[in-house]
């Protein structure tokens, strides 16, 4: 098809489908989806849906690359469905498929623009501020700026895939008006949605690995060189040695939590704890190729996980304080819990990977009355039940078994 010469650098913008088709298209669109995602692993930034895009945590190149791949394959199959129903023509798959690839190559500038550590820095600050209402929001302009320049230039970018998704589907279909346009926005929900499930399916397959290594650590001393130095790590926030620390983190660290910021969140933490007293050990597990390793911490109140982070070259790329499992698994039940009225019996509720396990709390003997603690070992409000007439119990939490989610039933 031969086009005005003044109008071909527009019609490649908009419509390149009259020029690249079929193989063509093909191989230079899933180049691009592999760019995109190649740029998108070192800014984390992930197209998880046909049309979504987030910054979100770090996870390993093939990840990345699959993302990409996957909402390509979720459209292009949903629109040859609705192509083949209908077409009153008939027109080769490879079309459909090779420019509905193409048509995906402003995923490579939407990665591009997202790639600045001040739209990391703000939506970070940002979602403190949401998730916890009293954390002071300090506005940083310049980084407020940059984001929000990039969430516009998003949303361009999303309108013209789109636009060119729409006129891909109709070209290589050619299907046209109000039935291209209908048949064009069902196959994009469904391919949604499709991406959607098939995504969730991915992350579960990422996670499995780190989620029986949780399952399955134990309390100990640090005997691994990662798990020593998260203790030496540890050992320097004790210390009040924040320059030490901060010059183990990585570059984002250094951003996102620079010396006074760790001085203060430090300072913070003890105000809530009490002084630290000493380190009753760590574990350590892989996570989409990350070291993560929880040093357990005991404080003047309470017993807290320092979660410590490390990327491949062995730099802090993570630092989070959380209740700690393991020091509770280990405490037992406080004195006034009447033990010997109560019995336990472990159970499992569901199959497979979505097994959950629990116990079931009961009384010794008696009147009837059952107490349900299911959970994951990853939780932390415990439960029992006792009896003391027909029709009433007495719910107290005494059990320090991190069982999950407590609920009872009488």
């Amino acid at each position: 098809m031969n086009l005005n010469n003044d109008r071909k650098p527009i019609a490649l913008l908009f419509d390149p489908f009259v020029y690249i088709a079929g193989a063509k298209a093909l191989f230079l669109g899933l180049g691009a989806i592999l760019i995109a995602g190649l740029i998108g692993f070192f800014g984390n930034t992930h197209f998880d849906g046909v049309l979504d895009t987030h910054l979100g945590a770090p996870a390993p190149l093939w990840f990345f690359l699959s993302e990409g791949m996957i909402d390509w394959l979720s459209l292009a199959l949903a629109l040859l469905v609705m192509g083949r129903l209908v077409s009153k023509t008939s027109f080769r798959t490879i079309d459909l498929l090779g420019t509905q690839a193409l048509a995906r190559w402003p995923t490579i500038l939407c990665a591009l623009i997202t790639l600045p550590k001040a739209v990391a820095r703000f939506g970070h600050q940002l979602l403190e501020h949401l998730t916890k209402p009293g954390t002071p929001f300090q506005l940083n302009i310049s980084d407020a700026a940059i984001s929000l320049a990039v969430v516009a230039g998003a949303v361009v970018l999303a309108c013209w895939m789109v636009f060119l998704m729409y006129k891909s589907y109709s070209v290589s279909c050619n299907v046209k008006g109000g039935k291209a346009i209908g048949t064009f926005i069902g196959g994009l929900l469904l391919a949604e949605i499709l991406s959607k499930i098939a995504l969730y399916l991915l992350s579960l397959a990422l996670l499995a690995p780190a989620a029986t290594g949780h399952a399955t650590s134990q309390i100990e001393p640090p005997s691994s060189e990662i798990a020593a130095s998260a203790a030496q790590f540890v050992d320097l926030l004790v210390k009040e040695d924040f320059a030490g620390a901060v010059a183990r983190f990585d570059a984002t660290m250094k951003t996102a939590l620079p010396e006074p910021k760790l001085r203060e969140t430090w300072q913070a933490l003890l105000a809530k704890t009490g002084p630290f007293q000493k380190q009753l050990g760590a574990r350590a597990t892989k996570l989409a190729g990350y070291d993560v390793v929880l040093v357990t911490c005991q404080f003047e109140r309470t017993a807290l996980d320092t979660k410590v982070v490390f990327d491949a070259k062995g730099r802090v790329a993570g630092l989070f304080f959380v209740p700690s499992h393991a020091a509770a698994e280990a405490s037992g039940p406080p004195p006034y819990a009447r033990t010997n009225a109560l019995r336990e019996k472990e159970f499992t509720v569901g199959r497979g990977e979505w097994r959950l396990p629990g116990t079931l709390t009961l009384p010794s003997a008696g009147k009837k009355c059952s107490g349900i603690n299911p959970g994951s070992p990853s939780s932390s409000i415990p439960s029992s039940i006792t009896c003391s007439s027909p029709g009433k119990a007495k719910a107290r939490r005494t059990s320090m078994r991190n069982r999950g989610t407590s609920r009872s039933r009488w």
